[in-house]
């Protein structure tokens, strides 16, 4: 598997229905997929040769190589957040090019669908601070296991 098929995969999926999570045996069939149940239903599929975490935290925490904004290429893993200040994950696609992804968006009544980066807005609790969060908030690389170290995949 490599990382354009990986995103000549995901691309097969426009349109189909996205799901709300709701539990981690939900969200990873055709008939709704939630942000991460997708990215773990395409690695699956492809055979990837890990089991990938199902989880968005659990995927930006402990998988695959963090990779630098400049660096980002086609079928790294993107990383969103609107909570916790912009600090916690809870939404993850997949790059097709320098701005633009793929992603469930995660809610009921919605598909699958390609997106642009942004910057977004994010107001302090305490209403007198305004926080700018460049979103994303990381991107990773697929990699496997390899000794001590991960192997990216090409």
């Amino acid at each position: 598997m490599t990382r354009e098929i990986f995103v000549t995969t995901a691309m097969e999926y426009l349109g189909f229905p996205a799901s709300n999570y709701n539990g981690s045996e939900n969200g990873i069939t055709i008939e709704g997929f939630d942000c991460s149940g997708w990215i773990y239903f395409l690695l699956k599929k492809l055979g990837f040769p890990e089991t990938p975490p199902r989880h968005c935290n659990e995927l930006f925490d402990s998988f695959g190589v963090s990779i630098h904004k400049e660096k980002v290429g086609k079928g790294d893993l993107v990383f969103f957040s609107n909570r916790n200040g912009g600090t916690a994950p809870n939404h993850v696609g997949i790059m097709i090019s320098t701005l633009k992804f793929i992603h469930s968006p995660g809610k009921n009544g919605e598909y699958i669908k390609v997106s642009e980066l942004k910057t977004i807005l994010i107001e302090s609790k305490n209403g007198h601070e305004q926080i700018y969060v460049q979103n994303p908030i990381g991107f990773k690389r697929l990699a496997i296991q390899n000794g001590r170290y991960k192997k990216m995949i090409p």
